[in-house]
């Protein structure tokens, strides 16, 4: 005679083939016993779980960071001080041929809706990874009833540039780097020295202008406003670069 199990707890539809399956009170990673799918349990029930392979790897993501400084305008190579590889949360959803991943919690560095869908190897959920790797819980419901909770590897690298540590994110799949805001002396972002720059260029202006042959009205209408917009460029640059 076949025994069936009694599930005295919480039960929920398999996203995969629909069977029951007993599920743990505070949601999480579950199997399913009759397809061995693993599932990601959230309040309207289960969604296939499924992780990104990293294709890079801890000793190439300084390369990939040094290649961003390069095209940033920053000829400086700087070598990781810390590497960490996390594994951020995404919702992934097929909009007819279009691949769409959204973000389901948040991160400290950069901002993850700039992570494009990776071209890198799914696989399922398998709970080893967590051993040398942290994985981040969704924190937002899936938008979707046929969406999927995927994993995407991100490695945590942080480097000294000149008196500062700078943090960013290396998407692990393709060596795309992601900031929150361009690193000092790149092209996004001035350094502490471009205040003086701007002084020292309003002070060559203004004795250029000052031995050209011209009007004194017009001499002084063009040393009062380089003199105004050189002072809101320094000032500006001084404000942002701190």
């Amino acid at each position: 005679m076949t025994r069936t199990p009694i599930q005295t707890g919480p039960s929920a539809s398999c996203g995969n083939c629909g069977a029951e399956i007993p599920v743990p009170p505070a949601g999480g990673v579950v199997s399913c016993a009759f397809c061995s799918s693993n599932l990601y349990v959230e309040g309207k029930g289960t969604v296939p779980h499924y992780v990104y392979r990293p294709a890079v790897r801890p000793d190439e993501a300084g390369g990939h960071v040094n290649r961003w400084l390069f095209e940033m305008g920053l000829g400086t190579e700087v070598e990781l001080t810390d590497c960490r590889l996390v594994y951020y949360p995404f919702w992934r959803m097929v909009r007819g041929s279009r691949v769409e991943l959204h973000p389901a919690a948040a991160s400290p560095v950069g901002p993850l809706g700039g992570i494009p869908s990776p071209a890198g190897e799914l696989a399922p959920y398998d709970a080893a990874l967590e051993d040398g790797a942290a994985f981040v819980a969704a924190a937002t419901p899936p938008p979707d009833e046929k969406a999927w909770l995927v994993h995407v590897p991100v490695y945590h690298a942080s480097f000294p540039l000149g008196e500062l540590r700078e943090n960013v994110l290396v998407e692990a799949t393709a060596g795309r780097v992601i900031a929150a805001t361009s690193p000092p002396g790149t092209l996004g972002r001035p350094s502490g020295r471009d205040g003086w720059v701007l002084w020292g260029g309003a002070a060559v202006l203004l004795a250029v202008g000052a031995a050209v042959p011209v009007g004194w009205a017009a001499l002084a209408g063009s040393v009062v406003a380089a003199a105004a917009v050189f002072i809101l460029l320094a000032s500006g640059s001084a404000g942002r670069s701190g």
